[in-house]
């Protein structure tokens, strides 16, 4: 089976089971934490992503804001107020393989209690 295109940088409230559940799903995923970035605002992780072609994923709704406009390589807001961190991953995964094959290129796709939206 061929591997996801998609890679991830997780932001720093995103748990570390997430990050284990992309790799076992066959996702390149790596957390602010690893690369340097632990506790540094929005706009360093913003731009390390830039710069790498890094999909962020994120709780944040910061990243909703007018500076992280295009161009990025992708945004996914998990907006799932009440979902402990733990929780998330299913909600995760379910969305990327209802997004399989696309391109996250400059796109922010949204999981919130009403599903998934790509803005």
């Amino acid at each position: 089976m061929e591997s996801p295109p998609w890679a991830f940088l997780l932001d720093g409230n995103m748990p570390k089971r997430a990050t284990i559940a992309l790799r076992r799903a066959g996702y390149s995923a790596v957390r602010v934490v690893e690369v340097g970035l632990r506790a540094q605002k929005d706009p360093v992780v913003f731009a390390y992503a830039l710069a790498r072609g890094l999909i962020i994923v994120t709780r944040d709704v910061d990243f909703l804001a007018s500076q992280y406009q295009p161009p990025h390589g992708g945004i996914i807001l998990l907006a799932l107020p009440g979902v402990p961190g733990r929780a998330v991953v299913d909600p995760l995964l379910a969305a990327l393989t209802s997004l399989q094959g696309q391109d996250f290129t400059n796109k922010v796709c949204l999981v919130d209690p009403g599903g998934l939206h790509v803005i």
